[in-house]
């Protein structure tokens, strides 16, 4: 008899063991299932911190500057076509954004309509062979590859009338909470083959001045 309780006892303590073992338990008594689910929960958190944004179109613009040397400048807008950012921890690291350049709107008043210098032939002539050649390149595009948050500076890719070089977007900022971002960008036009100059005493500058301001979708 005290044989066969012996051995009742040890199949009840096997089972016991087996039960345990199957159950999922750790030598530090956690359990498997719940540390899956905090690793899970990690992964999650590491993938939320990476983001793409969609630009809304209607309600970001560039404003354009344009300077003759000791004289004037003109000033004005156009309108993005499509756009995105890619956010890390709040900081944009990435994406681009298009603009229509058939969308040129001077906002300055240095024009006399009388001498034939109106807004209207001053769009024109942006839009022509000696500026943007808009009829064979409606877009100018920037693509972001690269950037330096401590600087709140942005590298990448401009391309204008089908050629592209490298330029940086200077004085970078972002509000999370308006999903709002600005910056500015300087570029030599005859790099793009932008290269006329005016035939009288005035002299056009080669840089181009702009002024970014993005707003992202909710």
């Amino acid at each position: 008899m005290m044989k066969n309780n012996l051995i009742l006892c040890l199949l009840a303590s096997t089972a016991m063991l087996i039960s345990c073992d199957n159950g999922g338990g750790n030598q530090d008594g956690t359990d498997n299932d719940t540390t899956m689910t905090m690793e899970e929960g990690t992964d999650e958190t590491a993938e939320g911190a990476t983001m793409t944004a969609t630009l809304n179109e209607n309600q970001s613009s560039v404003m354009w500057t344009g300077t003759m040397l000791g004289v004037y400048a003109h000033t004005g807008t156009v309108d993005f076509k499509e756009g995105n950012l890619i956010m890390e921890d709040g900081k944009i690291v990435g994406g681009s954004f298009t603009v229509n350049l058939g969308t040129i709107v001077p906002t300055d008043e240095n024009y006399n309509p009388e001498e034939g210098k109106s807004k209207e032939k001053l769009v024109g002539h942006l839009q022509s062979d000696d500026f943007f050649h808009v009829e064979e390149h409606p877009t100018a595009r920037f693509e972001i590859t690269g950037s330096s948050p401590e600087e709140n500076k942005l590298m990448g890719n401009l391309t204008i009338r089908g050629i592209t070089h490298e330029e940086t977007v200077e004085d970078v900022s972002y509000d999370p909470a308006s999903k709002t971002a600005t910056g500015k960008l300087v570029f030599d036009r005859k790099k793009y083959n932008v290269n006329w100059d005016s035939p009288q005493d005035v002299v056009l500058s080669d840089d181009v001045e702009l002024a970014i301001n993005l707003t992202l979708q909710e």
